[in-house]
């Protein structure tokens, strides 16, 4: 379900950049798993988990639309996703939708996924302050 997911997000992340950019005149894979931001002297850069790359530059987040100038808002934009700023249209999707409270939680989930069903029976016991989006994906099967 993982490699699922990271397909999906390539998949929406180049879209989004071949909006950004009109034509590409080269690709060159470079195999980085990893990159890390890094913060030296009020400057940015950005560090191949091996240590062989290092990029200087602008960082911009292609599915939010916006540039990242500070360490900060790299760590946020690491650890979030804006479903709404992508224009992702959940009810279009396979979603079920548990009503309740004003706060809105989005959760992908596959039917085979004992951990997806726990959530879901846990899910129905907080909504006096959620509101839970449940987008079903069958990646398992």
């Amino acid at each position: 379900m993982k490699r699922f997911f990271s397909i999906f997000f390539i998949m929406m992340a180049a879209i989004s950049a071949a909006k950004a950019q009109p034509s590409l005149d080269a690709v060159v894979p470079i195999n980085i798993e990893k990159i890390q931001a890094i913060e030296s002297n009020g400057k940015l850069y950005f560090v191949s988990e091996n240590g062989r790359f290092v990029f200087q530059g602008q960082l911009t987040d292609s599915w939010h639309k916006k540039s990242l100038d500070t360490i900060d808002e790299i760590r946020y934009a690491a650890s979030h996703i804006n479903l709404d700023v992508m224009g992702l249209p959940l009810d279009d999707l396979n979603t079920i939708t548990i009503p309740g409270g004003p706060e809105r939680i989005v959760v992908f989930v596959d039917p085979q996924c004992p951990y997806c069903k726990t959530f879901i029976n846990d899910a129905k016991k907080k909504t006096d302050k959620y509101t839970f989006k449940i987008i079903v994906v069958p990646a398992l099967g």
